[in-house]
């Protein structure tokens, strides 16, 4: 999430499981520069480079013929599971504009 293109962005990642009757929930968060987190909603792009627990980046790209594409080498280490890759197979990426205050000035037009 980030709010401006000079402010900081905060990433958050989180994970599930069940074994048995038990419910296992774990989740990272970290706030990086302004430079972690670059986007460009009318183009659909954006590139992360979060801090740690984060390692590595990764880029989304959302052509308008075609599925989106998230790649690169991003992982994170959860408490208790390390080096789980956010990017590749099995794992999604959207690029959202996010509308919480009517007059901000990135606001849907």
């Amino acid at each position: 999430m980030k709010n401006s293109p000079t402010r900081p962005a905060r990433f958050n990642a989180s994970i599930s499981e069940q074994r048995g009757r038990l419910f296992i929930f774990r989740g990272v968060e970290a706030t990086g520069g302004a430079g972690s987190f670059n986007f460009d909603v009318p183009s659909g792009t954006a590139n992360v480079k979060p801090p740690e627990p984060f390692a590595g980046e990764a880029s989304y790209f959302r052509p308008s013929d075609t599925k989106s594409r998230w790649q690169g080498d991003l992982s994170v280490d959860f408490p208790g599971r390390a080096n789980v890759r956010l990017t590749g197979a099995g794992t999604r990426a959207s690029l959202i504009r996010a509308v919480l205050n009517p007059s901000h000035p990135f606001r849907v037009q």
